[in-house]
């Protein structure tokens, strides 16, 4: 479901609760064909809206008593009657409060008020997977899915948070419960905000949390792991009208779709890739031996015409707030065609090979890694994304690059001290990549295929997430889990290549190693199939450099005190005439600065030297 929003207003009165909801509604509210549903609380005192996107979907909105919940999102393996999951998640709540939540899963975000007790309750699923904020400042309470929504509910202007630019500035993300608005914070996970009216105090409690490795040590049997996730993938799965696959060559999807009863489901499956890939050739093949029709999408040359818009969609979808090529953004259409209405995806499946984790990946160095200096000094070298490389100015106005610095590692070293409960290295830097990974980016990139569809992740759930901890961590490290996985229930998976290392999956080390150089050698020599599928930087440099200059060149940018206009001159001078590649840095501030206006305020850029409409964003390769 697209959103809420809920506002408990200092001014006891009706017109207050209402006004103040009212301000929040069209920026939560992303797009105007979603469907609103409101209501105020007996008195006034309350007020709470949620947005659906059929018609038809159950009801968002439960009233048991004198509570009322309000629901984004859905839960998985419970029954579901007529009221939907709103009501059943209200009936638990009512009854068991925190310790009913501990049993369930699902990807959600609600919230509760309870007239009785004058107490609205903000809550968040065991990983925060949808992702939501609070705001509470001179005894109001205001939370929701949109930041903006929160930002343009406010009496007065915000204030900057330096920790969350710094953040995004240096690892390409959001870390811990930051944003770019100092009182503004976002939701952890397993979440039970409350919030006293009456008081006007508020209380942030964790409900869960994945269980440490048990006394007895790690496991090698794979079979509780097997079971867990079968049991994932079966809930978020079965009887799921308009189900459809993301699927791609690599490992996680694949096992994802093996674990499907395609024997009485034919999910349509979806890859993103450039033509002629190995990616593309193997997620065909796995379809093609699924029995699912496979459907791939190739950029095209329009999606270049309608860059603007699509970042001015992505910024307005995100808040800003979100690192993003844009790249998935001309697809969007296809799902709707296809009838799709729920896309599992594979994210998180790096914890079953966290040599593959993107900055978090792992080599054997990290079992040696047993003291926290050791640790933070191991992250800090891979985790930063590297925006600034290059970048003697001041990025951020006032802001000297000690400070920068300095504010980048107490954000890391906060997030570290958060996985103190853990013993071994794997498992810290594990819990680090849900924390910080998979809620604070992952969930963020899920926002944007929120607006067509709903998204499931069956590798994050409970249940599996504690039997991939319990698991020697050795066995973390490489395929061997996949393989066990694979082989448990579709061994013809394991043939078609690993498009992330070119050979079978479960092949042997030395072979895996040939055929990955191999693939390496093959990009130098520009085969095709072997190049990447976009080139941000040199379309930043030549086909969008209008937009580029049109955005950070503009005054309004120039002048807000945010960005450091030699900065902001500089970057753009070097990145065009080719002295530097600062493709993200331009894309973060790029971003930031359109969150910063507003989006819909702003006119439509078009870019120099592209015309027409004829030309197809995304070219779709079908059965």
């Amino acid at each position: 479901m697209p959103g809420i929003a809920a506002v408990v207003p200092a001014n006891a009165s009706p017109q207050a609760a209402a006004e103040s909801l009212a301000r929040m509604v069209p920026a939560t509210c992303k797009d105007p064909s979603w469907h609103q549903r409101s209501w105020q609380a007996e008195g006034g005192r309350c007020g709470l809206a949620a947005w659906v996107r059929q018609q038809d979907d159950p009801a968002s909105i439960a009233q048991l008593g004198d509570a009322t919940l309000i629901l984004d999102g859905e839960l998985f393996g419970v029954p579901c009657d007529r009221d939907g999951h709103a009501a059943y998640l209200l009936r638990r709540w009512e009854e068991d409060g925190a310790a009913a939540l501990r049993g369930l899963e699902g990807r959600f975000v609600a919230v509760v008020w309870s007239a009785e007790r004058q107490q609205l309750t903000l809550l968040t699923d065991k990983f925060a997977s949808k992702p939501v904020y609070f705001r509470s400042v001179g005894g109001e309470f205001a939370a929701g899915t949109s930041i903006s929504a929160l930002r343009d509910q406010a009496a007065g202007p915000l204030s900057w948070n330096l920790d969350g630019l710094v953040q995004f500035l240096t690892f390409g993300q959001l870390w811990n419960n930051d944003t770019f608005y100092d009182s503004i914070s976002a939701a952890g996970p397993a979440a039970e905000i409350v919030f006293d009216a009456a008081r006007g105090e508020v209380a942030v409690r964790q409900y869960w949390r994945p269980a440490a490795p048990s006394a007895g040590g790690y496991r090698r049997d794979l079979d509780a792991l097997t079971a867990a996730f079968a049991t994932s993938v079966d809930e978020q799965s079965r009887d799921t009208p308009g189900l459809g696959v993301a699927l791609s060559g690599g490992l996680d999807a694949r096992t994802m779709l093996a674990y499907v009863d395609t024997e009485s489901l034919r999910p349509p499956c979806v890859s993103l890739g450039m033509e002629g890939s190995l990616d593309q050739r193997s997620a065909r093949r796995l379809a093609d031996l699924a029995g699912c029709p496979f459907h791939s999408l190739v950029l095209g040359e329009g999606f270049l015409e309608h860059f603007s818009r699509h970042l001015r969609r992505m910024v307005e979808l995100t808040d800003g707030h979100y690192l993003s090529q844009c790249i998935v953004m001309p697809t969007f259409p296809l799902y709707q065609q296809l009838g799709v209405r729920v896309l599992m995806r594979g994210h998180v499946g790096e914890l079953l090979h966290m040599h593959k984790a993107y900055n978090f990946s792992v080599d054997s160095g990290i079992f040696e890694l047993r003291q926290e200096a050791a640790l933070e000094d191991w992250l800090w070298q891979r985790l930063p994304n590297h925006l600034t490389a290059g970048v003697a100015e001041p990025v951020l106005q006032g802001v000297e690059p000690s400070e920068f610095s300095r504010r980048g590692r107490d954000s890391l070293r906060r997030a570290i001290a958060d996985t103190r409960h853990l013993d071994h290295p794997l498992d810290r830097i594990s819990q680090l990549f849900l924390d910080q990974r998979t809620r604070r980016e992952t969930a963020m990139s899920l926002v944007k295929f929120g607006s067509v569809v709903d998204t499931r992740m069956p590798y994050l759930q409970g249940e599996l997430i504690e039997a991939v901890l319990g698991i020697d961590p050795a066995l973390r490290v490489g395929e061997s889990i996949q393989t066990h996985l694979l082989r448990a229930r579709r061994p013809d998976f394991l043939r078609p290549a690993n498009s992330n290392t070119g050979a079978p999956v479960g092949a042997s080390p030395l072979y895996r190693q040939f055929c990955y150089l191999r693939m390496r050698v093959l990009a130098k020599l520009g085969v095709k199939g072997y190049q990447p599928y976009e080139r941000l930087g040199l379309w930043l440099r030549r086909e969008l450099r209008g937009q580029v200059e049109a955005i950070l060149l503009s005054p309004a940018c120039l002048d807000r005190g945010l960005f450091h206009p030699d900065c902001i001159r500089a970057s753009v001078r070097r990145h065009i005439s080719g002295e530097a590649n600062h493709t993200y840095l331009l894309m973060a501030m790029m971003i930031v600065e359109l969150g910063m206006r507003g989006v819909r305020q702003e006119t439509e850029l078009s870019a120099p030297g592209v015309q027409g409409t004829d030309r197809q964003e995304a070219r779709i390769e079908s059965p």
